[in-house]
Parts: C-alpha cells; structure tokens; sequence
C-alpha cells in the first residue's frame, strides 16, 4: 500500500511544481489576458493516467500478497495477476504516447486520427505498402517455379523451368 501512496504523492507533488511555474509565469501576462494552466492541465492527466494503469496492473499482485501471506491466494486472483501485470507496457504506451497524439491533433485539425495514430507510432506506411509489395512478389515468384502433381505430391517443373 505504500507504493501506491508513494506513486499518488510524487505525481500531485510534481503537478503542485509546474502549477507553480505556471503561477510565476501569470506577472508577464497582459492585462485581460487569462491564465490558461495548459500544463498542468496536461500534467495532471498524464499523471492520472499513470497511477490508474499502475493500480489497474498491480492491485490484483498487492491483492495476492496480502492474501497469500493468511490464506493462500484464489485460482482466479493468480490467473487476473499473470494476463494483467503483463500489460502494463501496453497501458504505460498509453500514458506516454496520448500527450503526443493530442499536440499532433491541435496542430493538424484537418488530419485524421488514424493520419495522427500512424504519426505518433511512426508507423512509414510507404515502407509497409513496399514490404508487402515485395513479399507478393516473393509469393509470386515461388508459386511459378513449380505446379502440385494432385496424384503423387510431388512437384513437378514447370516448363519454364525445364528450358
């Protein structure tokens, strides 16, 4: 239990420490203009997202232990501890990659959210459409060199092969 209260304390002291920043920063403003928090907004919800994808993935192994020290943990506690603590990564590529799906979304609203997925990811879709050009092509080539004999198995040369 301590390391969820510890995780909970840095993230609000880390978000306390830009709000001030933030704060500081509010004497150059212009008169009428307004405070914006932006990132501490932004802070605050990175760092919600991490203690909920920390507490989603290791509750059910602080569950175990706590039961396994009295009792013995349950079948289904141990299963809901092996397929969930594993996907932490995958919940953590959330919390990291989400800011920067945001700030490629405001800076092109006209792209779409797959334009801005494949943005993030750095997923080239050049190179993908290349890659599986290329192994068509491969597919292809090895389904000339030789035909299926349907009554032995065997393969037989094709004539182009043969000359």
């Amino acid at each position: 239990a301590l390391y969820n209260v510890t995780i909970v304390v840095f993230m609000l002291m880390l978000t306390h420490a830009i709000w001030k920043q933030e704060r500081a920063m509010d004497r150059f403003l212009t008169p009428g203009q307004e405070k914006r928090r932006k990132q501490t907004r932004r802070t605050y919800k990175q760092g919600v997202r991490y203690v909920v994808s920390y507490l989603i993935c290791w509750m059910p192994t602080f569950i175990w232990a706590i039961i396994d020290h009295s009792h013995g943990p349950p079948v289904v506690l141990v299963y809901m501890n092996l397929i969930i603590a594993p996907l932490w990564g995958f919940f953590l590529g959330g919390v990291y990659f989400v800011p920067r799906y945001e700030t490629y979304r405001e800076k092109n609203p006209s792209g779409g959210r797959l334009q801005a997925l494949v943005h993030v990811l750095n997923i080239d879709i050049d190179l993908l459409e290349t890659t599986l050009a290329s192994v068509d092509d491969t597919i292809g080539n090895e389904t000339t060199l030789a035909s299926d004999d349907d009554t032995t198995g065997n393969q037989t040369p094709l004539l182009s092969e043969i000359a």
